[in-house]
Formats: structure tokens, sequence, C-alpha cells
């Protein structure tokens, strides 16, 4: 599924459809950045707004820390300075585990659905504007299964 923010667009998917209680999954976010757009890396230092992806905070499952691919050099004239950035196609890596409490278990012996949601959050520029900092809403459905199936 492929959701529109103003300058990117974002497309989400996972490892699996189905995990069971114990068990891991990993969340991917495709990132496009439009035409001649690119946004700032987690690296990137100073005061500029860099690209994070939340996840909400459930106590169905715990997230590790999101994992992002190495960063471009964009150097920008006018500042003299050169940034981290996505200028191209990137993909954010989210891995979580889901929790083992009874109530999940129950839920995963019904073949009930789990819902995650995250933010996806960035400021993009081109080579003359920064534009307002935008976020997009993603929702990942896992299914859940009894464990040992």
């Amino acid at each position: 599924r492929t959701l529109q923010g103003r300058q990117v667009a974002a497309t989400i998917s996972q490892s699996a459809l189905t995990a069971a209680p114990s068990g891991s999954i990993t969340l991917y976010a495709d990132v496009v950045p439009k035409p001649k757009m690119h946004v700032y890396a987690p690296e990137q230092t100073g005061g500029y707004i860099r690209v994070d992806l939340q996840i909400d905070d459930a106590p169905a499952f715990v997230e590790a820390k999101p994992v992002f691919p190495k960063a471009s050099d964009y150097y920008f004239a006018p500042l003299n300075e050169t940034f981290k950035v996505y200028d191209s196609p990137f993909r954010i890596q989210q891995d979580v585990t889901i929790a083992s409490t009874p109530a999940l278990r129950r839920r995963a012996a019904a073949r009930e659905t789990l819902t995650l949601t995250g933010t996806l959050r960035y400021q993009a520029c081109d080579d003359q504007v920064c534009y307002r900092p935008d976020q997009v809403k993603l929702t990942w459905s896992i299914a859940l299964r009894p464990a040992g199936r």
C-alpha cells in the first residue's frame, strides 16, 4: 500500500503476513522523494529536521530501533555545506517482536489481526526551498497465529 505525503510517497510492507506471540516480524517503509527533492538522513547534525519512523507504543509488541540505509552527501553551494540526505528511493526497516501475553495468545488462537501504526516524519527540500515538515501515518496488519504453527 502506497501513501502520499506532500513531497514523498511511502509504500509499506512486511517480512511476513502472519506472526505468533513471541515471534518477530520486520516492517518496511519504502520512501520515494519526489524528483529533485531530498530529506535529511538521521545522521545529519545541526538543527535540521531528519527523517524518522516512529511506531506507536502498544503493549502488544516491542520494537527495535529503525534501520536506515547509508545516506548520500549533498553539497549546497550557497551555504558551502555538505548534508547527509536521501535524494533517491530508500528503505527503512523496523523489527518488532510480538508480546506473549495471555491476551495475545487468546487472540492468536482466535486468528485475530494485530494492527501496528506509526508515523513517518520528514522535512523535504529541493535546491532552493525547504518545505514545511510533513508526516505520513502508516498502518501494518499482522494476522496472529498460535505459536508452533
